[in-house]
């Protein structure tokens, strides 16, 4: 009897025992509604359960009964439907109560209502895969509502399916009142986040049309496609840009995908110089670059293949998108030397950037619940990316706006020694002919003056002497002003000036010209004009040469000038070498962009070569 009863006992015991989990699980919750319920995320507390098969309501509800897993399920890559169920019973003065399913990419949306002691029927038929109008409730997440008097109870079930991609579902349990207020907030908040985008958007193409340099077309085009990536990834694209579409959504995103990355490429190569300071640099990610629009390529005319193979085309890209910006940071860090807060900026923009992208992708593929905030990691780290690249292009704009004074600065100085250098030839000319008019013309009148008084010379040898005086005077006009250069030309203005220096020289002067052009510009005829008769009045003073020779050749783009003498030479440190009259030789040539080059050795004469391009 003892033994009968203790067996008895261990019965019901183990009975109990195994019955005890089925009681714990053998109810779906029942969330009483309510102020204390309002605004409350109610997730955690949903029974789940999963099917291959779109199964009914009541079958489904018979599941969910016996179910062990609860919460915001994440299976990665899953091709299941997911289905929750709950009841409620409304203890407010609301009677319509919503449910904010915080997720705008799921494809298909159901939710199934039971009143008591009625039937299983269908309320709510939406998702990205039907056209926005298809919502009951106009928002950019699903919305699904309840109407439901004070006191009445009634069992909810909701389908939830993104298939062949990441799905999560966190849920929101609000009144109609509370849920109006909320959503006035949230769409201030999007406001003021894309009206930022929206402002550094316009800046970026009014610089870009203003100044017509492509680092702003490729900032301003990477700045759009990170906005409106954004706007789709919230859903607000789906409200607002393509209500009647039910298959955009899916497409823009990954078209954007691709825009970011190619026009992030293309920003990283002219905000880093790369082209010029990094050649490899350039070279890969202009690769990198070509292998993203190959793989939209692939994507756009391989779709059915593309979806099979999902996975390994989302790796694909996403390890292009981590090479592409790991080669960006590698360009930050060698910039550093260049322009040090230019590359901060961009290290400090893409670090944020960097972190949101990490957090996404660990998302997608499951390794991470979604965020439940308003703005996900992806819209913090884009809305940060976005400032700290403006930062840096500004202090990119302040560095050339103070090498633009810089160099303005340098160019003024530039032409005030062209100035100066101007005047001190224009005196040094004047006292020149100043001397040459007492030395050559006064005392010679003076002369000619005394004869005459004297009657010393006849007639011949005064006309003699006012022939040499005439003489003089036609050399120092040719001195002050070549005749006519811009109707006779510089290769005759030359071998006259070559004729006169050897009329009255011991040195055998030549001069020979060589496809010279006859509409050479009239400042460039004058100053080589002046080089040549500076170059002839040195070879006088300091060369004790025989021969001089002076060549005058034209060539495509650019005329050279050569002047040789066979006289004593310079020293390389000589005065002569950088004395006055070399030194405005320098200058001329300077002023006509050109380069002069001069060959000496003691004993060996002197070698001027001017070449200016044409």
């Amino acid at each position: 009897m003892i033994r009968a009863g203790i067996h008895t006992f261990f019965v019901i015991v183990f009975g109990w025992m195994l019955f005890l989990p089925a009681i714990a699980t053998s109810q779906t919750p029942l969330f009483l509604l309510n102020d204390e319920i309002d605004g409350t995320k109610i997730t955690s507390q949903l029974p789940v359960d999963t099917t291959r098969a779109q199964l009914p309501a009541a079958e489904i509800w018979e599941r969910l009964q016996s179910t062990s897993t609860f919460g915001e399920h994440f299976y990665g890559f899953t091709q299941m439907y997911h289905w929750i169920g709950f009841s409620i019973q409304n203890e407010s003065d609301s009677d319509i109560w919503m449910f904010d399913v915080n997720n705008p990419h799921l494809n298909v949306v159901k939710m199934y209502v039971r009143a008591e002691g009625g039937n299983w029927r269908l309320t709510d038929f939406t998702g990205r895969a039907a056209v926005f109008d298809s919502r009951r409730v106009s928002h950019f997440n699903f919305v699904l509502s309840v109407d439901l008097k004070s006191g009445e109870k009634a069992d909810v079930i909701i389908m939830l399916d993104k298939r062949r991609s990441s799905i999560s579902y966190p849920i929101t349990l609000w009144s109609i009142g509370e849920f109006n207020r909320a959503q006035q907030r949230h769409y201030t908040y999007y406001g003021i986040y894309f009206g930022t985008f929206g402002i550094v958007i316009l800046v970026a193409l009014s610089v870009f049309l203003t100044s017509f340099k492509l680092i702003y077309l490729w900032y301003f085009l990477y700045v759009g496609s990170v906005g409106l990536f954004v706007f789709n990834d919230i859903g607000l694209a789906h409200q607002y840009l393509y209500p009647h579409s039910a298959t955009i959504g899916g497409a823009a995103r990954v078209v954007l995908t691709y825009c970011m990355v190619i026009t992030f490429n293309l920003f990283t190569l002219f905000y880093f110089r790369t082209k010029e300071l990094y050649p490899g640099t350039y070279k890969l990610l202009v690769t990198l670059t070509i292998l993203v629009f190959f793989h939209a390529i692939i994507y756009q005319s391989l779709t059915s293949w593309f979806q099979s193979n999902a996975t390994f085309m989302l790796i694909m890209l996403y390890l292009i998108v981590i090479i592409s910006v790991s080669v960006a940071l590698v360009c930050a860090a060698r910039y550093f030397k260049v322009e040090r807060y230019s590359a901060i900026f961009f290290i400090l923009a893409f670090s944020f950037m960097i972190l949101a992208g990490v957090v996404f992708i660990i998302s997608e593929f499951g390794f991470l619940p979604k965020f439940d905030f308003l703005f996900t990691p992806i819209q913090i780290g884009s809305a940060l990316e976005v400032v700290f690249l403006s930062f840096g292009l500004a202090w990119q704009v302040r560095v050339g706006e103070k090498e633009k004074v810089k160099l303005s600065e340098r160019i003024n100085r530039l032409e005030n020694e062209k100035l100066r250098a101007y005047i001190d030839g224009t005196e040094k000319e004047r006292t020149r002919v100043a001397m040459d008019l007492h030395d050559a013309i006064g005392n010679r009148l003076g002369q000619l003056k005394r004869n005459v008084e004297a009657k010393s010379v006849d007639d011949r040898g005064i006309n003699q002497e006012i022939s040499e005086i005439v003489r003089d005077v036609r050399r120092i006009s040719h001195k002050l002003s070549p005749p006519g250069i811009s109707i006779i030309g510089l290769t005759e203005n030359v071998e006259q000036m070559v004729h006169d220096f050897k009329q009255s020289s011991s040195i055998d002067y030549s001069f020979q010209a060589i496809d010279v052009p006859d509409n050479l510009p009239e400042e460039m005829s004058i100053q080589l004009y002046r080089i040549v008769q500076e170059s002839l009045q040195n070879i006088e003073k300091h060369s004790q040469a025989s021969i001089a020779e002076i060549q005058l050749i034209g060539h495509s783009d650019e005329l050279v000038l050569t002047i040789e003498d066979n006289g004593v030479g310079m020293e390389k440190n000589s005065a002569s070498r950088n004395g006055i009259g070399m030194g405005n030789i320098k200058k001329r040539v300077s002023f006509l962009g050109g380069s002069v080059v001069v060959s000496s050795t003691p004993g060996t004469g002197v070698q001027l070569m001017v070449t200016v391009p044409i």
